[in-house]
């Protein structure tokens, strides 16, 4: 490769991981545990957003936000279930996540359990919290009922 190309390319990709935020703002130690109802889901670079309408004990709710990787990273976790619509608005879901360190409502995303009990993971080839936390995901004795385990 020509030594200006070489320098131009290592500037450019510098700028842009200055310009990309951190994941120290989770609580990669934790896992939390929210079912809710799909209020928006963005399939769009450079993260997608779950937001989830969730019931609290006082008999109202809450909104929390969470953080995915971007779609190339979510389509390679898998390919048939991530893409736009995916988690249409009204849906009934559960959510892992990290929590966020502050407290707030919110985190990044591990996986989604679907209605159905099929669970979309986040990261492809990733240990998920329910399975580093909880041992086995509850939703996997409603897939082998089923038979798609």
């Amino acid at each position: 490769m020509n030594p200006k190309n070489l320098l131009a390319a290592a500037l450019l990709s510098a700028g842009t991981a200055q310009a990309h935020h951190s994941a120290v703002m989770f609580d990669h130690s934790q896992c939390v545990v929210i079912s809710g109802t799909v209020r928006a889901f963005l399939f769009e670079y450079p993260h997608s957003w779950l937001w989830l309408t969730v019931p609290d004990s006082q008999g109202g709710s809450s909104t929390w936000a969470f953080e995915f990787p971007a779609p190339a990273g979510l389509v390679m976790s898998d390919p048939t279930h991530w893409k736009p619509g995916a988690l249409p608005k009204g849906m009934k879901v559960t959510a892992y996540a990290a929590p966020m360190r502050d407290g707030r409502q919110g985190g990044l995303m591990n996986s989604v359990v679907l209605p159905n009990g099929y669970r979309m993971h986040a990261a492809p080839d990733s240990v998920t919290c329910e399975e580093k936390y909880y041992g086995a995901h509850p939703g996997d004795e409603v897939l082998k009922k089923i038979g798609a385990q």
